[in-house]
């Protein structure tokens, strides 16, 4: 998210009026329901110092990290009134005169967060945006970090898995589980994968064996004897990934011996209940994962080579992200649909739409 001043034009003396730089953005300016407190209003763009670069936003996707911020479950200490948005992809209109590794009208890849990428354009550090990778859509390239680069990240930074392996997720139907999924074909891993109660179970089904997953099994099964008979006949698996947080976080724990539990999403953050035997017998060990902090403390060739790999496997058909294209101008729609808790793609704005 990104601070700003809104706009009005009493603000600007007459000689600076025709200077003055003002775009349509998606602004908040307090904490709360996305689909309340955010409205697509005038902003003022920052001058462009020496260091920066001006991009005209091109695709920029709503993610569960993006509603969480707005919410202020994971807000990365901005002030209002701001702009929402972490990532996305634009064109490069003009370049700060220090500014050498960059060119106007390279297409670029925002990747710092807190950027305020939901913006017709944005005014942000040369540092803090890559070339985009070629070959690849705008909106594909624009969802990579939040989705992919999440699942691209648990499995690099927590333990080895070896092929054969297995991994246990809960929210395995969302953006990073079927990103996990796919990585983990991709690597020989199995994977054993939760989903919630909500929706076409049939479908989802089919889509994340598509994907490559071995096992798929609702939250309200965990319990039953037929999914218990399956986790003894498996090998345990040596990874959990914690997406949901609460009762099914509690649930999967159970499952669970000699394993790594990491929670990675800040709507995990409801409480859950484990006992100490979980630590002393079972040898639980809890981690937790915030990509926002990785790609603010991360040198950038570390993150391109992320995301190079990641837009490889795209490019080789090893990897799909289900999205679904809006217009800019209908955001708050486009985030109603994102908030939902059956919504099956993440929603990507087209910003010249």
């Amino acid at each position: 998210m990104a601070a700003i001043t809104l706009f009005k034009t009493s603000m600007l003396r007459p000689s600076l009026s025709r200077m003055a730089s003002t775009v349509n953005s998606a602004v908040f300016q307090k904490f709360g329901c996305p689909c309340s407190v955010l409205k697509v209003q005038k902003t003022q763009l920052k001058p462009v110092t020496s260091k920066d670069v001006q991009v005209r936003m091109v695709a920029s996707p709503i993610t569960s990290f993006d509603l969480e911020a707005i919410r202020g479950q994971n807000p990365m200490g901005f002030a209002f009134p701001t702009v929402a948005g972490n990532e996305g992809v634009g064109i490069i209109e003009q370049l700060g005169e220090d500014v050498t590794t960059l060119n106007n009208r390279d297409t670029v890849l925002l990747v710092k967060p807190s950027s305020g990428t939901w913006s017709e354009e944005v005014v942000v550090p040369a540092d803090s945006v890559m070339k985009a990778p070629e070959g690849i859509a705008p909106e594909i390239a624009s969802s990579l970090l939040y989705s992919a680069g999440i699942a691209y990240r648990l499995l690099a930074d927590f333990g080895t898995l070896n092929p054969g392996d297995f991994l246990i997720q809960n929210d395995a139907s969302s953006a990073v589980g079927m990103a996990v999924i796919q990585l983990c074909k991709a690597r020989g891993i199995k994977t054993i994968n939760i989903v919630k109660d909500v929706g076409e179970y049939s479908a989802l089904f089919r889509r994340l064996e598509s994907l490559g997953a071995d096992v798929v099994v609702r939250e309200s099964q965990l319990h039953g004897v037929d999914f218990k008979k399956i986790m003894q006949d498996l090998p345990a698996p040596k990874l959990a990934l914690n997406g949901r947080g609460g009762c099914v976080m509690t649930d999967m724990c159970r499952l669970l011996k000699n394993a790594t539990v990491v929670t990675y999403d800040e709507s995990a953050a409801q409480a859950f209940d484990l006992t100490a035997s979980y630590f002393t017998v079972n040898n639980l060990c809890l981690k937790g994962f915030n990509m926002k902090a990785w790609l603010a403390g991360t040198e950038m060739n570390t993150i391109k080579a992320m995301v190079d790999d990641l837009a490889g496997m795209v490019r080789a058909d090893d990897l799909r992200l289900y999205l679904k294209k809006d217009k800019f101008s209908q955001v708050v729609d486009a985030v109603a649909e994102a908030s939902s808790a059956i919504a099956d793609r993440t929603p990507v704005m087209v910003m010249n739409q």
